[in-house]
């Protein structure tokens, strides 16, 4: 008797789960957008050019609570405006650190890192420098803490 119940209890259990299978695979997928529903893209040829890793300090009160890793990539439209700005990378290098260094970017208590900040100013850094839109976004690749 044991035996038939085990039997009967896993042959429900396998129908509900066929059940569940069938009823989900059932439901219609949601629409998908299409092309000319999408925003157009701004960047038609993205290039990334790596900046060399920067050391940069969050300061809270004028005291270095941690120091930051920080490796950013400086998007472009196309291999010759990468060229133009691999050209200038020693000196965007040093703009973005001065900046960086001394600018607002870390937020909240603790501060910490607020990668939007980050974003905004080595954008704005990297246009004064190479003059104009030549640098289109900012891209951090990696952020890691280091030694309060």
């Amino acid at each position: 008797m044991k035996g038939v119940l085990m039997v009967a209890a896993a042959v429900a259990g396998l129908g509900a789960s066929a059940g569940t299978g069938y009823y989900m695979m059932e439901k219609k997928a949601p629409p998908v957008e299409t092309a000319a529903a999408l925003p157009a893209d701004t960047v038609g040829d993205p290039q990334f050019v790596p900046m060399e890793p920067l050391v940069l300090p969050i300061v809270e009160n004028g005291i270095v609570r941690e120091n930051v890793y920080l490796e950013l990539s400086l998007e472009v439209d196309g291999k010759e405006k990468a060229q133009q700005v691999l050209q200038q990378k020693e000196r965007l290098h040093h703009a973005l650190l001065m900046a960086l260094y001394d600018g607002p970017i870390a937020s909240g208590t603790p501060p910490r890192l607020d990668p939007l900040k980050v974003k905004a100013l080595a954008l704005q850094t990297a246009r004064a420098v190479k003059g104009g839109e030549a640098v289109t976004a900012v891209r951090i690749e990696g952020a890691m803490p280091g030694a309060e």
